[in-house]
């Protein structure tokens, strides 16, 4: 077990990570469709964030010349997904007074975009709203934690790949 998960570290890392993020975004749809469960603003930002390091990945398993920068892709993507799971685990263990005060969530996110444009829709989300703050599933962790989880291992697998050579 060992050797597998050395050998798919060392030779097909970029295809593993594409892979294993491509798996988390079509388990989260599912389980949305499936469970009918609503995705707030935050898990879907953290979803493209998800999908920026499957494609960023996914590139540069073909692409083996620009490895630095897909690196460093990774690693934008690998933090934004950390702001936006951080903040909804911190939303979720706000006092429900404080939960009920927050105005960030109140239309679609792709709504907000429309009306605010992408930047200030992105702050928007941020500031979070009472669905941010509600956890609807939960296996040991929920959503936020699990995807906090991930990046954390993105974040830490990217930069350990840069700076080890």
């Amino acid at each position: 077990m060992i050797n597998i998960i050395k050998t798919l570290y060392l030779k097909y890392f970029e295809l593993t990570s594409a892979i294993c993020a491509t798996l988390i975004i079509v388990l989260a749809i599912l389980m949305e469709k499936l469970l009918y469960l609503n995705a707030c603003n935050l898990c879907i930002l953290a979803r493209f964030a998800f999908v920026g390091i499957a494609l960023v990945s996914f590139s540069a398993h073909f692409f083996k010349k620009y490895q630095l920068a897909h690196k460093l892709f990774n690693i934008f993507f690998s933090l934004s997904g950390l702001v936006f799971m951080g903040r909804q685990i911190m939303l979720q263990n706000l006092p429900e007074e404080e939960v009920m005060m927050l105005e960030g969530c109140g239309l679609p996110l792709f709504t907000t975009f429309e009306y605010y444009g992408v930047f200030n829709g992105i702050v928007m989300a941020l500031k979070g709203g009472s669905s941010c703050a509600k956890i609807d599933w939960e296996f040991i962790f929920n959503f936020a934690e699990w995807g906090f989880l991930f990046f954390s291992i993105y974040l830490i697998t990217n930069l350990h790949k840069i700076f080890s050579k």
